[in-house]
């Protein structure tokens, strides 16, 4: 079964943001830069469990010199290029929420 949420998503902003590339190569520029996103989340996830800047950057370039992030980043339309950035930013948020004094923030 394939999604079409993609396709959607790059269709509109192609018509926003296209200007003189063809659609194909707008398509894998801007699924590249959407996947790579997720070295935000990774970033935040490691700040959050580390309360370190330097093992942050770490946890970032061992995240972005993997086998995963490297196939994620270079092939167009798999089904996680799209998701793997917000799953990242929801661990994240889950971390950021955890650390705070009542459980609530954690469960809400």
């Amino acid at each position: 079964m394939f999604t079409v949420g993609q396709e959607f998503l790059i269709a509109w902003a192609y018509l926003v943001l296209g200007g003189d590339l063809p659609l194909h190569a707008f398509a894998l520029v801007f699924m590249a830069v959407l996947a790579s996103l997720s070295v935000l989340g990774v970033y935040g996830l490691a700040a959050e469990l580390t309360r370190s800047p330097g093992w942050s950057v770490f946890a970032v370039l061992l995240y972005a010199t993997s086998w995963t992030s490297y196939r994620t980043a270079s092939f167009i339309f798999m089904r996680e290029d799209l998701s793997l950035p917000f799953y990242a930013l929801h661990l994240w948020l889950l971390a950021r929420g955890c650390h705070k004094p009542s459980m609530a923030h954690c469960l809400a």
